[in-house]
């Protein structure tokens, strides 16, 4: 009969073993044949067994985990030792805890390589996903105020046995001394792979994901063994060294002190969780029970409980919705995509790098973010995946709780994010440590009446940070109400990176990791020459032999294509019916469906869609069992269900199949493209349509709309307010303020992420950025301003909103549309651009920013809550802050939609047309030549000099397009010549405002050593 025990604690190493047993004194010796075991002494009356290999290595550490588990069964068991690291956030002594490890010892390959390294290592990694309210639990001790005194007895005592043991600290191999202080504890990855002291092989480590803690031998047998016994397993490592050349001369000159350092705070970390009060009660539920723990009265219990709910919640969501996601083990984690600062003059000013960053980083300085996801992004689970990336993680010593809201359920008055969650919220989690973030998927910014709504939630919600996920389709219209949302830079969503798709490729197709990184290459410059985000979800249902189709796409609607019909391909592959139903008939069917629920508005039930297969078989006598055809799409991941109701799972497969059968029947394209414009409008079928070829009555009715939206906009001609002398921000009349601050605000940033000293001090002016950023937001709404807001502003958003899908039909359909209609089309838009431009730009200079700086310079709670020290300083920061804000709201505008046309339609067609239009005013020549530019900088560059040469002093506008060219040179062109030209042009735009532009220094700093490979990194 096998034992029962609480943990088995199993340990590598003597010298680990000597140390665990200084802090969990022996008892009754259970030791067999060669496996020294013992009972010990354990906080909390918990039956604890440790049992040591008989030597170290990754064999005995499997005979040793198959010996105990013959004789005992514990709920939890760990795998305890030391480790080398491979994060740069871990120092010596540190300690990391994981359920989830990844197992790169068995199955690695090692080939000659012409490189330096001499060898190129292959990898063929196995995962294991642990528990996750066991690693949660464990995590309460750094984020509930009620067990904090747990971590602060064991930091305080662990540094003073690394202070005993090593005062004067430990040499690196660069001869620098490193002190062994208080140790922090992280969760996170590690690896178990062989003992290491290599670089290149650290690298290639890091290589299988960028969250990788540290490196350990041992845990991968132990895991798997657990895994099939169906017993929790997790492993403590305390970090020795840095698994790297310098670990045999950092172990001798420390005299192996930092091993023994790093052995005690594995060990007394267990030991102190063994007192956490969470991790006891996750412990004391039977081992079978995989529910959450049921509420109870104590507070302790609340959040714990809360997180399971969430967990399970996300965990069912993704399953749902995403295809790589289905089949995975509970526990594991998707990859968040990062996300990056969307382009604004500031970013250019300040000289600051946009690079992508994790979401994570994004929260840890801001309380409310806007992510823009590109059109044709082929993941709808990205707000559960962004909640998954952040369930178990801390902020600034407080535990994240996501809570994933549908946007579109949020109503006024009583739909608010407590209501529209999916899972029951618990009040004041601040008091227990923990704080909400609210991601909210698909909200409709054009909506002043939601807006308005939520600006109110958000107030109710003080403690609590907000991520809206919205398609970027919808931004440009909605710039105006969504600065209510946001109090500082928005972001959009990177590619999925070069190596995580690496990574994808070697374990979906069993590639050797070399050709995956060769395929992953090929495969990312693919979706980026159409402008696809590169994301799994394209070929995560494939066969291998599609993806070499897919890099020799010549269109994105062929890519599309080909990925559609690679994933009906594997569906027919795996069909066992006696009547196999082709992947063309299958594709037929769901174009059918498509038509029926987007067009005809129909929704279909499980039963629904079952009778609408077995129409379609009568109709055609095929024969099938129309249940096992619907079960062949739903067991892919091509159609799920919600509430009863049917969906196609991926956009783009949903998209493509629309716009093939609009493109194959124009009044039907017609009458789809011509519903209300609101936040229904499906852009991406629209963007897809137009790359087929538009109808001609849809082009004229786009023309007819376009034309119309302009009517209440008179034009500017040559008195665009860009033009005039009325736009004088304050910022400008001294342009060194604009570099100084775009400087302190970027630092502000880095140094709350880093964890600086002065933090307190940039984070107080990160606050003030916050109230600013409110304040003018609020100014929209006031009093005088809300009359005439419902009459001027509504027709703006509209008119912003028709411009843009011109611009769409142009840059999509340019080799569809006949020359004729490309020049009408072209000249319309230039006109729609300068007339939302000059409106825009007036609505934004009408806030009145003086008020601004009075109303928050007098609002004592204000400063008492941000704790201000110096009334002076405070002015002086408030002051710069909001006349920051005042150039870069005027500066939005023009920036905004000549980017717009920049990116997405710079087809070299459309510069042929473009040429034959006449501008029919300066800022149309300006928009036009930059927009020429866009297309090839050397045939646009005399273009763009011809429509500055005239220009009057219009700062603004010099300072915005400066700004822009500036931006787009250093992260969005690889041509040496095309960045000289560019440069020539910002030199001459921006030379009556800064006469010591220096055009040769600036080209050396765009064009430093560096920057593409970074770029391709961040990606």
């Amino acid at each position: 009969m096998v034992d029962v025990v609480d943990v088995i604690v199993h340990i590598p190493l003597e010298e680990e073993f000597k140390e665990f047993t200084k802090i969990f004194p022996v008892g009754e010796n259970i030791t067999r044949d060669v496996y020294l075991a013992y009972f010990v002494d354990a906080p909390s009356n918990l039956r604890v067994i440790v049992i040591k290999q008989e030597k170290m290595g990754r064999a005995a550490a499997n005979a040793a985990c198959r010996h105990i588990l013959q004789r005992y069964k514990p709920k939890l068991y760990i795998c305890l030792g030391i480790a080398g690291g491979i994060s740069g956030d871990l120092s010596l002594g540190d300690v990391c805890y994981t359920g989830f490890l990844i197992d790169v010892y068995d199955n690695s390959k090692i080939t000659d390589s012409d490189g330096a390294e001499g060898v190129n290592i292959d990898f063929d990694p196995e995962y294991y996903y642990g528990n996750r309210q066991i690693t949660a639990a464990i995590g309460f001790v750094r984020t509930m105020p009620e067990l904090s005194h747990i971590l602060d007895y064991w930091e305080e005592a662990q540094r003073e046995n690394a202070l005993s043991l090593c005062p004067d600290g430990v040499k690196d191999t660069d001869g620098n001394v490193e002190l062994i202080g208080s140790p922090k504890s992280m969760n996170g990855f590690v690896v178990c792979g062989a003992v290491s002291q290599s670089d290149a092989y650290k690298a290639r480590l890091k290589g299988v994901t960028r969250s990788i803690l540290a490196v350990e031998t041992e845990s991968g047998p132990v895991f798997e063994q657990c895994r099939d016994a169906g017993i929790n397993a997790l492993t403590i490592r305390g970090i020795s060294d840095y698994a790297d050349p310098g670990k045999k001369k950092l172990e001798a000159g420390s005299k192996e002190q930092v091993r023994k350092i790093a052995a005690a705070n594995a060990a007394t970390f267990l030991h102190a969780q063994l007192q956490n009060q969470v991790l006891l009660d996750r412990l004391a539920l039977d081992e079978q029970d995989n529910l959450p723990l049921p509420l109870v009265k104590e507070p302790v219990l609340a959040i714990p409980n809360l997180l399971e709910s969430v967990s399970f919640e996300i965990d069912k969501k993704l399953r749902e919705l995403s295809p790589q996601y289905k089949t995975k083990p509970v526990g594991y984690r998707l990859p968040a995509p990062r996300i990056r600062r969307v382009f604004d003059a500031a970013s250019a000013i300040a000289d600051s790098t946009p690079r992508a960053i994790e979401i994570v980083r994004a929260l840890s300085t801001h309380r409310r973010l806007i992510v823009n996801v590109p059109r044709g992004y082929p993941d709808p689970a990205l707000a559960w995946a962004i909640g998954n990336s952040i369930l178990q993680v801390d902020i600034a010593g407080k535990k994240v709780i996501p809570i994933v809201i549908d946007g579109k359920q949020i109503s006024p008055p009583r739909m608010g994010v407590a209501a529209a969650s999916p899972v029951e919220l618990v009040n004041d989690v601040a008091s227990s440590g923990a704080e909400y973030v609210f991601i909210v998927d698909s909200f409709p910014l054009s909506s002043k009446t939601k807006v308005d709504f939520m600006v109110k939630e958000i107030a109710s919600w003080p403690d609590a940070k907000f991520v809206f996920v919205v398609p970027e389709d919808k931004n440009l219209a909605g710039k105006v109400e969504q600065r209510k949302l946001v109090s500082s830079e928005e972001f959009k969503v990177c590619d999925v990176s070069f190596a995580e798709m690496a990574v994808f490729l070697e374990s979906s197709f069993e590639m050797p990791s070399k050709e995956a990184e060769v395929i992953a290459l090929a495969l990312q410059n693919a979706f980026r020459k159409f402008s696809l985000p590169a994301h799994p979800s394209f070929f995560a249902g494939l066969p291998s032999d599609a993806l070499s189709a897919l890099i020799l796409a010549n269109r994105r609607a062929e890519l599309v294509q080909l990925a559609v019909d690679g994933a009906l391909s594997y569906i027919v592959a795996s069909d066992n019916s006696s009547i196999r139903l082709s992947r063309t008939t299958r594709a037929a069917f769901l174009r059918s469906l498509v038509v029926q629920q987007k067009v005809e508005k129909r929704k279909f039930s499980e039963s629904d869609l079952v009778n609408f297969a077995k129409s379609m078989s009568d109709d055609f006598d095929y024969g099938i069992d129309p249940l096992s055809f619907i079960s062949g799409f739903v067991d892919n991941g091509i159609i799920h269900f919600e509430d009863d109701v049917a969906h196609i799972t991926l956009p783009f497969i949903e998209s493509y199949l629309l716009a093939v059968e609009l493109f194959s029947y124009p009044e039907m394209a017609m009458r789809y493209f011509s519903q209300e414009l609101d936040d229904n409008f499906d852009y991406l079928t629209f963007d897809l349509y137009c790359e087929l070829g538009p109808s001609k009555s849809v082009m004229e009715k786009i023309c007819a709309d376009l034309l119309e939206s302009m009517e209440p906009f008179a034009s500017p001609g040559d008195e665009n307010v860009l033009l005039t002398g009325e736009l004088n921000p304050v910022m400008l009349r001294a342009p060194a303020r604009v570099t100084a601050l775009g400087r302190r605000v970027a630092e502000a940033r880095q140094a709350l992420e880093s964890g600086a000293d002065d933090r307190a001090e940039k984070v107080r002016i990160l606050d003030i950025a916050e109230r600013v950023s409110e304040d003018v937001a609020s100014q929209q709404d006031d009093g005088e301003r809300q009359d005439s807001d419902s009459e001027h502003l509504a027709p703006l958003q509209r008119l912003v909103w028709l411009w843009s899908l011109g611009a769409i039909l142009l840059g999509s359909g340019a080799e569809s549309l006949n020359g004729a209609d490309r020049q009408k089309l072209s000249a319309l838009v230039l006109t729609g651009a300068d007339r939302a431009i000059h409106a825009w730009t007036k609505f934004i200079a009408e806030i009145d920013f003086s008020d601004i700086k009075k109303r928050i310079e007098a609002d004592e709670g204000f400063k008492r809550k941000i704790g201000v020290k110096d009334d002076d300083e405070f002015q002086q920061v408030v002051e710069s802050l909001v006349d920051f804000g005042e150039l870069m709201g005027m500066s939005e505008p023009v920036t905004a939609i000549i980017s717009q046309l920049m990116d997405g339609a710079k087809n070299g067609v459309i510069g042929n047309s473009l040429r034959k239009v006449d501008p029919g005013s300066k800022v149309e020549a300006i928009v036009r030549a930059m927009w020429l530019s866009g297309i090839d900088a050397r045939e646009g560059r005399h273009d763009l000099k011809d429509a500055i040469s005239d220009l009057p002093d219009a700062r603004v506008l010099r300072s915005a397009l400066t700004s822009l060219i500036i931006y787009r040179v250093k992260w969005q062109m690889a041509d040496h010549s095309s960045k000289s030209v560019m440069l020539d042009a910002a030199e001459y735009i921006v030379k009556p405002l800064n006469k010591s532009f220096n055009k040769s220094e600036l080209l050396r700093f765009v064009t430093k050593k560096g920057d593409r490979k970074e770029l391709d990194d961040d990606n």
